[in-house]
């Protein structure tokens, strides 16, 4: 492609400039870092993949990977952090794996893709990466190299050359990938005989009724069934990697205490809303709010039918449409002590009975061209509106405009136009005749623009008022700020190893949650509820963040286990916190960590328990309605087969082979003990091709299973040690 080697090679001294650019940058950005000079600055190292990512590349990408972020918490920083640096190590295993097996993008490969049959994907690559600008990779090379053709400054031709040289090298990228996952794709196909298998399997549904006993009906299962140490470590034992870890992790205990206000912060601000509400009713306007901290006012006007039809529609607050119906003009009182409005008080400043609704005509013109005068004359003389529209400098004519005088609402520019108008010349639209057009003055607001209202209809009188209301917000006081800390120092002075600070949280009216951090977690996230084995996707876990916590993730990294941290956050992060180590794990989660030994126990309970069921039952009787009648359940009827897995794969098994017609015995299942018989079963439809049917194979067992990013790193990254370093360089640098 001699075109794009054109492009290449007048390309160097701009790129020379750009990376000059961005070194002055980077020895800005990381002028600290200066000061750490001859440490490591390894961010992150793959020893068995012999690859380094320097903290310095490391921020080149994450700048890049900040524009346009518009989040600046300290969690969401954090996670952008890791994110980059795990691409980063991403892209060079991938890359190190293509140079393995020899996948290169040959130019004639490259001008296919971009000239030839393969182009619709590069069109699509370019729409995306010009947000549809540009929506063909022809006219986009055509612009490149033809700047003059299409009118394009030289300053912009230069940024056009080397927006294509990126494009190349993603569209090189993409090629690659293509190829690596259509290798990836043909490792792993199925042969004859286990396409048909898994065919069978996912396209034979059986027709079973079916009796079942729940294992939790079981009354005082856990005297019954009681489960030992030893139970437990077998059951770990036969699904050790289950519990396995692709990184080493702690189980720590957090106590987050969010910093609100106390119940007698609550108590003050109510006692200061009545002083406040006396204050407003004695004085003059708003005077009484000028030294008062934390208020913040507004003022509008508005009809008491307005605020009727809101308190009946549930947005509005009864106790205001109460006071506007019954204050008189000066008073001021108190409409909500906390709650769903918060803390305020209202004064009525004046009340007047006056048109609310009108339905109006509108002209818009520009003075410059048209004669307002002239306009204004043909308009009042009888001239239709639909010949007004056709004079030059005539903008906009609306024949039928409803609105509120009071409470005027629209969205766009002409409608605050209209509200301005409304508002500022309010006596003009109360007192003009009905049908005679006149001219509001706008010159303050829109010098450009002149408008022409006509009132065709105007409402009969109603009460309107003009309400301030005085909105305090309430923060925590000092005194609860300083409880708050003074209370949870108590509790971890006395409580300074991590079993006391888990085990007497809740006495001291505390919630210790449990989680997990790795050297690449970026802030701690408490886990709400378990099920399942570690690491089932089948049972994902719900979960909330702790605010501005990396911190807290730092020391938890070095800690030694059973150490409880300091307190972390302030007032301004609305939270403290204190961690524990409560354990350290390397290559499994042990028995003894509480979610595996919960998940453990309920398995091994569940399993004697399903002994028990069948010991009970096997035997008992001679039909499906007689064990129905036996267990105290009915009988139930239900489609199963391998693709909708929720019985348990050993009773699967059973029914999938089990004789047409057959009474079973009591067989365990995932939930229960079950008696079944098939009643039928519902072959597949067509034959089967495996040519067209191996697509079930790549989605449930082929490579397709590796197409997700994660799963893609996992498989690169092998049994290789990531060591993460980036944590230990940001407190380094935090401490010079």
């Amino acid at each position: 492609m001699a075109t794009l080697e054109k492009i290449r090679s007048k390309s160097v001294l701009l790129l020379i400039v750009i990376g000059v650019a961005l070194l002055a940058f980077i020895i800005g950005d990381f002028f600290k870092l200066s000061s750490i000079f001859g440490r490591d600055t390894t961010a992150v190292e793959v020893k068995d993949a012999d690859i380094k990512i320097d903290i310095q590349d490391f921020s080149r990408a994450q700048n890049q990977a900040a524009q346009g972020v518009s989040s600046s918490s300290d969690n969401d920083r954090a996670a952008l952090d890791q994110s980059v640096l795990h691409k980063m190590v991403f892209d060079q295993l991938r890359d190190k794996e293509y140079a393995r097996l020899g996948l290169t993008v040959s130019d004639a490969e490259l001008n296919d893709a971009v000239n030839g049959n393969a182009s619709t994907f590069a069109d699509y690559l370019v729409a995306s990466q010009t947000n549809g600008q540009i929506n063909s990779v022809a006219m986009f090379y055509d612009q490149t190299n033809n700047a003059t053709k299409y009118g394009i400054p030289a300053e912009q031709a230069e940024q056009f050359k080397q927006a294509w040289l990126s494009f190349e090298d993603l569209l090189s990228q993409q090629l690659l990938e293509h190829k690596f996952s259509s290798m990836l794709r043909g490792t792993l196909v199925p042969n004859k005989l286990d396409g048909k298998q898994l065919y069978d399997e996912f396209n034979t549904a059986y027709n079973v009724s079916m009796a079942s006993v729940p294992y939790t009906t079981l009354s005082n299962a856990d005297q019954r069934f009681a489960v030992t140490d030893e139970d437990l470590k077998n059951e770990w034992n036969a699904h050790k990697q289950l519990f396995a870890i692709n990184v080493p992790e702690r189980r720590i205990s957090v106590i987050n205490v969010p910093i609100v206000p106390s119940v007698e912060d609550e108590m003050a601000a109510k006692i200061l809303m009545n002083e406040t509400a006396a204050a407003l009713s004695s004085s003059n306007e708003l005077d009484a709010l000028k030294n008062r901290k934390g208020f913040s006012t507004q003022r509008s006007t508005i009809t008491i039918g307005l605020l009727d039809r809101m308190v009946k529609e549930g947005n509005g607050n009864p106790r205001l449409k109460a006071f506007a119906d019954s204050a008189k003009v000066g008073e001021a009182a108190v409409i909500s002590n906390g709650g769903t409005y918060g803390y305020q008080v209202a004064k009525l400043l004046n009340t007047e009975v006056a048109p609310d609704s009108i339905t109006m005509a509108m002209i818009v013109l520009d003075p410059t061209v048209a004669n307002t005068d002239s306009i204004l004359t043909q308009l009042n003389s009888g001239v239709a509106l639909e010949t007004i529209r056709n004079i030059e400098g005539v903008q906009l004519a609306l024949d039928s405009i409803a609105t509120s005088i009071i409470t005027p609402n629209f969205p766009d520019q002409i409608g605050q136009l209209i509200g301005s108008d409304l508002s500022t010349y309010k006596g003009s639209f109360e007192n003009n005749a009905i049908g005679n057009f006149f001219v509001a003055d706008t010159l303050n607001f829109h010098p450009e623009m002149t408008t022409i209202y006509a009132i065709k209809d105007r409402k009969a009188p109603v009460k309107n008022v003009e309400l301030a209301i005085a909105q305090y917000n309430l923060e925590p006081s000092e005194t609860t700020v300083n409880n708050l800390r003074d209370n949870l120092q108590k509790f971890i002075t006395e409580n300074n190893t991590a079993d006391k600070f888990e085990a007497n949280a809740a006495a001291a009216n505390y919630m210790s949650m449990s989680s997990y951090i790795t050297a690449s977690t970026p802030f701690i996230y408490m886990t709400d509820a378990f099920g399942g084995y570690v690491n089932d996707p089948r049972n994902p876990r719900e979960f909330m963040q702790v605010n501005n916590s990396n911190p807290l993730v730092t020391w938890a990294l070095e800690a030694d286990k059973g150490s409880v941290s300091k307190i972390y956050g302030n007032r301004n992060q609305g939270n403290f916190a204190v961690i524990a180590v409560n354990d350290i794990y390397d290559e499994f989660r042990p028995v003894t960590d509480p979610v595996v030994k919960q998940q453990l126990t309920e398995r091994v309970r569940n399993t004697k328990k399903g002994d028990a069921l069948v010991a009970q039952y096997n035997g008992a009787a001679t039909d499906l309605a007689g064990y129905a009648k036996i267990m105290n359940v009915q009988i139930d009827s239900l489609d199963v087969n391998f693709g909708r897995d929720n019985l348990g794969a050993e009773l699967l098994a059973g029914i999938a082979t089990a004789e047409k017609g057959k009474l079973s015995a009591p067989a365990k299942g995932r939930i229960g003990v079950v008696v079944y018989q098939v009643e039928d079963v519902n072959a597949p439809q067509r034959a089967f091709d495996l040519k067209s049917d191996a697509a079930i194979f790549h989605q449930t067992r082929g490579a397709a299973l590796l197409a997700s990013p994660e799963r893609l790193f996992k498989l690169l990254l092998g049994n290789a040690k990531f060591d993460n370093n980036l944590y230990k360089i940001y407190k380094n640098t935090e401490n010079e």
